[in-house]
């Protein structure tokens, strides 16, 4: 793993990356799953407390049978900076010239399952036998009719919390 802790290596390296994109253009391409920060990390789990406080940690939408792709973000920006440094060698820059690269961390897994391992991180653990599932249509239709009441009682100066658009995904999943 690299160590990153020393900023100022790390400003000259993406400042050496910032020159030869502009006199060049990029040349690698890179794609990431959906970052996500180490597994003791509080920010994004700060939400979680108050799901809890009003019983939303139990429920589940759809029937978590699609597959979805996460990464941890030092992963991400380890493999950024491991693609930045083969882009600047040149024995290894036509190796990585014109290429593009996926980062995962090669366990997908159900999205509910991601969350309640999240819950249980946080002290919280829930049992898949106490979980109460709605339909995905279900919740599609609450978020449309929402949207259209937001739409219709502020004149679209307003948008409701729950969009359609943000919980589509779980209809789709990623891998």
């Amino acid at each position: 793993m690299l160590d990153i802790s020393d900023t100022q290596k790390l400003m000259r390296l993406l400042n050496q990356v910032q020159v030869i994109f502009d006199k060049v253009g990029p040349q690698i391409v890179i794609h990431t799953t959906t970052p996500i920060p180490p597994p003791r990390w509080s920010a994004p789990t700060s939400k979680l407390p108050s799901s809890v406080c009003t019983r939303e940690h139990k429920t589940q939408v759809s029937q978590n049978k699609k597959i979805f792709e996460f990464v941890y973000i030092q992963k991400a920006a380890e493999a950024h900076i491991l693609a930045a440094r083969a882009f600047l060698d040149p024995a290894s820059a036509l190796g990585v010239t014109g290429k593009a690269f996926f980062i995962s961390d090669g366990k997908p897994e159900p999205f509910s399952d991601f969350v309640r391992r999240c819950y249980s991180d946080t002290g919280n653990p829930v049992s898949p036998q106490d979980v109460a599932i709605i339909p995905l249509t279900v919740i599609q239709a609450m978020a449309s009719t929402g949207e259209w009441v937001f739409k219709i009682f502020t004149f679209s100066s307003k948008a409701p919390t729950l969009r359609r658009d943000s919980i589509n995904h779980l209809d789709k999943g990623c891998c």
